[in-house]
């Protein structure tokens, strides 16, 4: 941050933002498309492992190939030469530098409490790339659970509406209320405490009525009336014993 960005107000930061759309507008930066001359990854990969040590790498690959998650974390120069061919609005930010959902966690600090928080800057930099990262590697995870492109779609969006909402909060805050900020894992873990309650209260309407829909009595006992299933593939009659 320059001297005279610590002198302009939140209101004329914020006009200076909306201006740059003029310049770059958010439209643009919807779509990737690879470059003609992009570099090969594998040759990226093997000018980054110069210097570090060899009896690590084979590790280091092999956890790679697990899942396309496990190789997005393992392989962020990737996509930072990828990012680094699309438009920009020219601002900077101190990167995390590999800004993914396993880089958050729970850690203590001085002040003898535990905090939520980005665990990861060993690959600090300056750069404008974060949030796309943290909200690619939501989408990443998602397919891996089976999710529907619009369920993943949505995470997305979620992740980069708390991003934004957050930063834009710091903004109008003081420079002492952003250095202190902290997320408490007690506040954290209310809140997860909070969504679970509303998942199971959904998840126990959804089993009412699909009991009601698939279910019966037969000889006096409960049944549960539907065609054959992968849980039960011998059954030949249309009545299944719960």
């Amino acid at each position: 941050m320059s001297d005279n960005d610590r002198t302009t107000t939140a209101q004329e930061r914020l006009e200076r933002g909306r201006s740059l759309r003029e310049k770059v507008p958010r439209s643009s930066r919807a779509t990737w498309m690879p470059s003609p001359s992009r570099s090969d990854p594998i040759s990226l990969l093997q000018e980054q492992d110069k210097g570090r040590l060899k009896h690590f790498l084979p590790i280091k690959y092999g956890r790679m190939l697990k899942s396309p998650f496990t190789f997005m974390r393992g392989a962020a120069i990737l996509m930072t030469t990828d990012l680094a061919t699309t438009s920009v609005t020219g601002q900077q930010v101190q990167l995390c530098g590999d800004a993914d959902l396993l880089n958050f966690g729970i850690f203590a600090i001085p002040e003898h409490k535990l905090v939520f928080d980005s665990n990861d800057f060993d690959e600090t930099y300056p750069g404008p790339w974060d949030l796309k990262r943290l909200a690619t590697s939501a989408v990443v995870v998602g397919r891996k659970k089976g999710f529907s492109d619009e369920v993943n779609r949505k995470l997305s969006v979620t992740v980069s509406n708390y991003y934004r909402s957050t930063l834009a909060s710091f903004a109008w805050a003081s420079f002492l209320y952003v250095w202190y900020y902290e997320v408490e894992v007690d506040k954290f873990i209310k809140a997860f405490k909070k969504i679970l309650q509303e998942l199971q209260k959904k998840c126990q309407k959804s089993c009412q009525e699909g009991e009601q829909k698939y279910s019966g009595e037969h000889h006096g006992r409960a049944h549960r009336v539907g065609p054959r299933t992968a849980m039960n593939p011998k059954r030949s009659s249309s009545f299944g014993t719960f």
